[in-house]
């Protein structure tokens, strides 16, 4: 399953492909790729089940209330994609992403606008529905 922000700019781009389940702990392993103005990232990348519910949690205020912030970070790696909400409706999309042990490292920040955000809400609840534990 992808995870695709919708950015109305074929230049900018953010998406969690290929987004799996890890069966040894509560987390997803995927492709984080970004592109942004000319620079892009695509690499592996492991992000816990619980920030992933968190940040759509900080997603879906975001929608509500046309205001705040979302991050996305796994809780022990450097990597973080941030999103936030302007007083004109456009959403910040911005993050950093390094590679040790080089010193690969890239900064990126690009802007949509609220109307992305339910597409992102939808996908998001469909992967962490998917992957509810049985009741």
């Amino acid at each position: 399953m992808d995870v695709r922000l919708r950015t109305n700019d074929s230049d900018c781009e953010l998406a969690l492909c290929d987004v799996i389940p890890q069966d040894d702990h509560p987390s997803y392993g995927c492709r984080l790729l970004v592109r942004s103005a000319g620079f892009a990232a695509d690499r592996p990348f492991w992000v816990e089940r619980s920030v992933v519910a968190q940040f759509l949690e900080q997603v879906r205020a975001m929608d509500r209330t046309l205001t705040g912030r979302a991050l996305l970070q796994p809780l022990h790696e450097p990597d973080r994609v941030e999103l936030e909400l302007t007083r004109t409706g456009a959403v910040v999309v911005s993050g950093e992403l390094g590679y040790a042990p080089s010193d690969n490292h890239l900064k990126f920040s690009f802007i949509t606008d609220q109307t992305c955000l339910r597409p992102l809400i939808a996908e998001l609840g469909r992967l962490l529905e998917i992957d509810a534990p049985a009741v």
